[in-house]
């Protein structure tokens, strides 16, 4: 599936994120989880991500994790173009 081919290598080889196996769930619907170290690490992919995208019947469901294990929800409200620009520099400064 080329979008959790996209979001695999998107993180290159960071260290601090990890993508989880990809999992088929009933009706068509799959699931990827990603790993990451830092809360605010996690906070900040959550709210970059497209929590779940739709290929034709296809759906597929995106959810990141603390290194810990916990579910993190996005930013909620709308964001200025500076805040963006923060939250990628928030995700990706240990990508090599």
């Amino acid at each position: 599936m080329t979008y959790f081919k996209k979001i695999k290598f998107s993180g290159g080889t960071d260290p601090n994120a990890r993508v989880d196996p990809l999992v088929e769930l009933p009706g068509g619907t799959f699931k990827v989880t990603l790993r990451v170290k830092g809360a605010l690490r996690a906070k900040a992919l959550a709210t970059l991500l497209v929590s779940t995208k739709t290929f034709g019947n296809i759906k597929v469901h995106v959810k990141v994790r603390t290194s810990e294990g916990t579910f993190v929800n996005p930013i909620t409200g709308s964001l200025s173009p500076q805040q963006i620009a923060a939250l990628y520099c928030i995700v990706f400064h240990t990508n090599p």
